[in-house]
C-alpha cells in the first residue's frame, strides 16, 4: 500500500500492478480453501481460467 501511493504522489508505476495483486489475492483464495477442504486448489479453479 505505501509503494502504491507514493507511486501516486511521484506519478511513477509502481513495482506491482492490480494484476499482480489479484494473483496473489487467488492465490491466498487458494490456501484457504485448500485447508477447509484439505485438498490441493489450483489458482487456475479460484481465478476461472
Amino acid at each position: 500500500m505505501c509503494e502504491l501511493l507514493g507511486s501516486l504522489e511521484t506519478d511513477t508505476p509502481a513495482n506491482l500492478n492490480g494484476r499482480d495483486n489479484l494473483k496473489t489475492m487467488a492465490l491466498v483464495d487458494a490456501c484457504y480453501l485448500s485447508a477447509k477442504e484439505h485438498r490441493a486448489v489450483e489458482i487456475a479453479e479460484i481465478t476461472g481460467e
